[in-house]
């Protein structure tokens, strides 16, 4: 029975039991009748005689095939665990490193506070950088240490409203005291770590120096607060100045008139010409100083927005042009418009002075002006303003919305140039934009971008 590579086992076994030892629980392999290699488990005892001699041997064979295939399974698997474990850990380690390496690393300060001892647990190269201390002497402060007095209350209410639930993280901007007494702005982001349990163990903090960027801040805002202060004045004086000098010009007017009648009998050619020529220069300021009045008005009189009907909107100002596009027989086609916030009164100017110019700018043969609008889907409404008239080259598409801009020579078209500045200063007032689009006799088409609800961008 027994199989191939096993030595015969008897003679060890009987020198055993001759010895009056037992054999107990002996492993080994054995041969079935079938030819299959089994493993069996052998208890193995003395028989003796009457008088102790030993005459023969009690054999108690177990079969522990399947138990040794399962005991194997276990060790195979214990061996895969244990291998396992050790690369698991050897992985933890080298995140672990790579963890605290881009902790101390970092070039943003970071700063880990142990809640239940009020002090820092631990703090990187940069913030000791940042606030001048080592790191030995942070590790005995906390935060409220090192954050000027004015922002601790501030600072402290952030932390506790992290501390209650109410939020999971916080960011702040405060001041440093640093280990010189210089004072630092600083920017900080901090995260709270709670244990198995839900109590609040630490907080880990990035603290970032904001120092230049916020005295860069500081100062484009004072720059910003002076600029609309003379921006303020500035349309405050051009709407005085265009309001005071048409009395004047008015004057200068009147005179001219009486003194073409007074001239006896009648003034000669070159009188005339110059009384004239007075008299339409004075025309052309007026007309200038109320541009100037309406695109100062643009800015410093608004008035409240409220919902309006833009195809009404553009209707009246069609009426008000009923005039000029009779005289011309301008056929105008007016499609449907979303509903928008608007200043009603500067929308109506805004229409005038575009349709206005499509009918100025025609190109002999019956205008054609057609306005329509369209809503996308981020709530900005689309109106467009196309016309048939003799168009301009595209290199102009800037310049013509500038003040005092003409592309024409004096005389050959009415206006001042300023009726497409006081459409941007509109447009722009309501949070849009207004671009154009033209070729030489191909006639043009005015784009207006605007909200269809003021502030829904804020």
């Amino acid at each position: 029975m027994l199989p191939e590579g096993i030595h015969d086992e008897l003679p060890e076994i009987l020198q055993k039991i001759s010895r009056s030892e037992l054999v107990d629980h002996y492993e080994t392999r054995r041969r079935r009748k079938d030819g299959e290699v089994i493993q069996v488990s052998l208890s193995i005892s003395p028989i003796r005689d009457r008088s102790g001699k030993i005459i023969g041997v009690s054999t108690i064979p177990r079969d522990i095939t399947e138990a040794k295939q399962i005991e194997e399974e276990l060790y195979r698997s214990r061996d895969k665990l244990e291998l396992s474990v050790r690369d698991g850990t050897a992985q933890l380690q080298k995140s672990e490193e790579r963890i605290r390496a881009a902790f101390d690393l970092s070039a943003v300060g970071q700063a880990e506070f142990d809640i239940r001892k009020n002090r820092f647990q631990r703090v990187n190269q940069k913030f000791c950088e940042i606030t001048g201390y080592s790191d030995y002497e942070l590790l005995e402060m906390n935060f409220s240490d090192l954050t000027h007095p004015e922002d601790r209350a501030e600072d402290i209410r952030l932390f506790e409203q992290v501390l209650s639930g109410a939020k999971r993280e916080h960011s702040n901007r405060k001041r440093y005291i640093c280990k010189d007494g210089s004072l630092k702005w600083v920017e900080v982001y901090a995260a709270l770590l709670r244990d198995e349990s839900g109590l609040p163990v630490s907080s880990i903090g990035v603290i970032t120096d904001i120092t230049r960027k916020k005295a860069a801040e500081d100062r484009f805002r004072a720059y910003t607060e002076r600029l609309e202060l003379l921006n303020q004045e500035l349309e405050e004086f051009a709407f005085v100045a265009s309001h005071d000098l048409q009395e004047p010009l008015r004057k200068i007017q009147t005179f001219c008139d009486m003194a073409k009648k007074r001239c006896v009998p009648v003034p000669d050619s070159t009188s005339q010409e110059y009384l004239d020529q007075i008299s339409n220069s004075a025309s052309r300021m007026r007309q200038l100083l109320r541009d100037l009045r309406l695109f100062s008005r643009a800015a410093t009189e608004p008035e409240p927005f409220e919902k309006i009907d833009l195809v009404k909107i553009v209707r009246e100002a069609v009426d008000v042009l009923e005039a000029s596009a009779e005289e011309t027989g301008c056929q105008i086609e007016i499609e449907n418009m979303p509903a928008i916030e608007a200043d009603e009164s500067q929308m109506l100017l805004l229409f005038q002075n575009l349709i206005g110019n499509a009918l100025k700018f025609h190109s002999g043969e019956i205008p054609h002006i057609k306005v329509y609008g369209k809503l996308d889907r981020k709530g900005i409404c689309e109106i467009l303003v196309e016309d048939n008239g003799i168009g301009f080259d595209r290199q102009f598409a800037e310049r013509i919305f500038k003040p005092f801009q003409r592309l024409h020579n004096r005389g050959e078209y009415d206006g001042t140039g300023m009726g497409l500045s006081i459409c941007r200063k509109i447009v722009e007032r309501h949070g849009g934009n207004i671009r154009a689009e033209s070729e030489p006799g191909k006639g043009s088409t005015f784009i207006i971008r605007l909200p269809v609800k003021q502030n829904q961008f804020e």
